[in-house]
C-alpha cells in the first residue's frame, strides 16, 4: 500500500507540473524523469508477470539472431541488462522501463531539435510522464522498444534532413535498424520519411543526394541477423506476421470502432481528443505557411495512426502499435496550446495557458492512479477470496485466473522439489498447456530450463517454443509432468487422451501444505508410447 501511495503522490506532483505556470527548468525536468523512472521500477516489483512477458523473457534465455514472432531486440537488450536466471520482476523488467525513460528524454530533445521552444517540449514530455500507456510501459514487450526506437529515429532523421550531413545520415539509419529489430511497425517510419521528403517543397531536393539512401541501406544492414535467422528457419518470422497471424481475419466494422476506443483509452479520452484536435490544427496551419519543422512531425503522427486505423477492418491492428506516432502528435497539440494560450486573455482563476491542458491532463493523472491500486491487489486479497468473487461473476475463468495470478510460485515450489531437471536430455519432460503457460513455469522454477507446449502447430502465437523443443520428437519411454492453469472442461476425456499416449497416468494433487496448487491440473504421465505427444 505505501508503495501504490508514493506512486500516486509521484504522478500528482507531475501533474501539478505539468498544468502551473511556472516554466520547469532543464535541470528540474531531468530531476523529475528520474524520480518517475524509480516510481515505475518500485511498482513494477509488485505485480505478477504476464505470459507473454515470460515468453520474451525465455527468449533472453535462449539468445539467438532473431526469434519466431518478432525480431530479437526485445531478448538482446533484456540479456544485456540481465545476463543472469532472475526471478525478480523488476529486473526482468528493467530494459523496457529504461526504454520507457529513454522515449520520454528522446520526446524532449525531438522537441527541440525540431524548432519548438524548451517550454513546448518541456510540456509535452511531462504529458508524456502521465498518459497512461506510458506510466505503465514497463512490461517486456517489443512495444516499449519499437517506441523508444522510433523516437530515437525520428529524432536523429529530422537533424539529418536538417543538416544532410553523412554522419548524420548513418546514425539515423542505425537508429532505424534499431527499431526495425524491435517489430515490423517500424516501415511505417521508412514510409513516413519518404512522404515527408517527397512533400516538402524545400526538401526534395535530397531526393538527388546520397544521405536518405545511405540511412535506409544502413538501415537494412542492421536486419542481417533478422534475414540470417529466417533463412535459416524457413523465413519463419516473415511468414508469421505477414501471413500467418491474419489467416483468420475478415472485414469487421466493429474493429475499427475497437481499435479507435483502444486509442482514446491508452491515452486516456480527454486528452486523446484534444492531441488529436489540436495535433490536426498544428498539420493544416503547417500546409499552409509551409512549416517544416511542424510538417514533419504531423507526418510522423498521422501516417502511422491513419494506416492502422485504414486496415483496421480487415488486420484488427492493435491500438499500441501506433504508440511511436502519440510523440510527435504530442508535441504538436502542446504547441497549439501554447500558441492559443498566448492569445487568450487570462480569466479569474489563473493563467490561460493551463486551461487547455487542465481537464485533459486531470483525467489522464487519474487513470495511470488506477494502475498502481489495480496492481497491488492480489498482495491485498486473499487469493480463496479473490477466487470466490470470481467464481460469483466469472466462474467458467476463477480457476485459471488464480492459478495464473497467484500460483505460479507454488508451482515452481512443487517442480523445484521433485528434484528433477527438466532440461533437453532429461528422462522426464515438461508439458505445458500453452506457450504462456510454459514459459511462465521455465522463469518461475529453478530446474525447469526447458518445457514443452501444447499450443505447437495448434495456433500461430508463440511457436518459438516448439523450435527450441518439438513434441513432434519425443523419444519413447519418456515419462513427463502435464501441468494446465486451471481445470479442463471435461476431464475425463482430457484423461483419456493421456492415457493413449503414455503407458500410465497418475492425477497429482492436492498436495499438503500448497492450497494453490488445487488451482491447477497436473498429471504424471510414464513411459510415452508415442513420439508426437502433440494434442489433436
Amino acid at each position: 500500500m505505501l508503495i501504490s501511495a508514493s506512486v500516486v503522490i509521484s504522478l500528482h506532483a507531475v501533474f501539478k507540473l505539468t498544468i502551473g505556470d511556472k516554466l520547469v527548468t532543464t535541470p528540474e525536468f531531468y530531476a523529475v524523469v528520474a524520480l518517475w523512472t524509480v516510481a515505475r521500477l518500485t511498482l513494477s516489483s509488485i505485480f505478477p508477470l504476464g505470459g507473454d512477458e515470460a515468453y520474451h523473457w525465455q527468449w533472453s534465455r535462449h539468445m539467438d539472431a532473431c526469434f519466431y514472432d518478432h525480431p530479437g531486440m526485445v531478448a538482446w537488450l533484456a540479456w544485456l541488462l540481465v545476463p543472469v536466471k532472475t526471478h525478480a520482476t523488476c529486473l526482468i523488467r528493467l530494459s523496457p522501463l529504461l526504454l520507457g525513460t529513454g522515449t520520454v528524454l528522446a520526446t524532449y530533445h525531438l522537441g527541440r531539435v525540431t524548432g519548438h521552444a524548451a517550454e513546448v517540449a518541456v510540456r509535452a514530455a511531462l504529458l508524456i510522464l502521465i498518459v497512461p500507456l506510458f506510466f505503465f510501459g514497463t512490461l517486456l514487450m517489443p512495444m516499449v522498444a519499437v517506441t523508444f526506437f522510433s523516437v530515437l529515429a525520428m529524432l536523429l532523421l529530422y537533424r539529418a534532413i536538417r543538416r544532410n550531413r553523412m554522419r548524420d545520415w548513418i546514425i539515423a539509419g542505425l537508429a532505424l535498424g534499431g527499431a526495425l529489430n524491435c517489430n515490423f511497425t517500424a516501415l511505417l517510419l521508412i514510409a513516413s520519411g519518404g512522404l515527408f521528403i517527397v512533400s516538402s517543397p524545400a526538401h526534395r531536393r535530397l531526393l538527388l543526394s546520397t544521405g536518405p539512401y545511405l540511412s535506409l541501406i544502413v538501415a537494412l544492414a542492421c536486419c542481417a541477423p533478422l534475414i540470417w535467422w529466417n533463412s535459416q528457419h524457413e523465413w519463419v518470422t516473415l511468414g508469421f506476421n505477414l501471413m500467418r497471424r491474419h489467416r483468420a481475419s475478415a472485414f469487421r466494422f466493429e474493429n475499427v470502432a475497437f481499435y479507435a476506443g483502444g486509442l482514446l483509452l491508452l491515452l486516456s479520452p480527454l486528452l486523446a481528443i484534444r492531441m488529436l484536435h489540436f495535433g490536426g490544427s498544428q498539420f493544416l496551419r503547417a500546409i499552409r505557411a509551409d512549416d517544416a519543422p511542424t510538417r514533419f512531425l504531423a507526418v510522423m503522427a498521422f501516417v502511422p495512426i491513419l494506416a492502422f486505423l485504414l486496415t483496421a477492418a480487415f488486420l484488427k491492428p492493435r491500438p499500441h502499435y501506433a504508440a511511436p506516432a502519440f510523440v510527435p502528435l504530442m508535441l504538436l497539440c502542446v504547441r497549439e496550446g501554447v500558441r492559443r494560450s498566448c492569445l487568450q486573455t487570462p480569466g479569474p482563476r489563473g493563467n490561460a495557458q493551463r486551461v487547455w491542458i487542465r481537464w485533459p491532463a486531470r483525467v489522464a493523472t487519474a487513470t495511470s492512479m488506477c494502475i498502481p491500486m489495480l496492481v497491488i491487489a492480489p498482495a491485498l486479497i486473499p487469493s480463496a477470496r479473490a477466487h470466490a468473487l470470481l467464481a460469483r461473476f466469472l466462474p467458467d475463468r476463477a480457476d485459471k485466473t488464480i492459478a495464473e495470478v497467484y500460483g505460479w510460485p507454488a508451482l515452481a515450489r512443487y517442480l523445484d522439489r521433485t528434484r528433477i531437471k527438466f532440461d533437453h536430455d532429461s528422462d522426464t519432460i515438461l508439458i505445458a498447456s500453452s506457450y504462456a503457460q510454459a514459459s511462465l513455469t521455465m522463469t518461475a522454477a529453478d530446474d525447469v530450463e526447458c518445457a514443452f507446449s501444447l499450443d505447437e502447430g495448434r495456433i500461430p502465437y508463440g511457436q518459438q517454443i516448439g523450435i527450441w523443443d518439438s513434441l513432434k520428437n519425443v523419444p519413447l519411454k519418456r515419462n513427463a509432468f502435464i501441468i494446465r492453469a486451471g481445470h479442463p472442461e471435461n476431464p475425463e476425456a482430457d484423461l483419456a487422451l493421456w492415457r493413449s499416449r503414455f503407458s500410465r497416468i497418475e492425477v497429482v494433487g492436492p498436495i499438503q501444505g500448497e492450497p494453490l496448487l488445487d488451482y491447477f491440473t497436473i498429471y504424471r504421465g510414464f513411459e510415452s508410447t508415442k513420439t508426437d505427444l502433440r494434442k489433436g
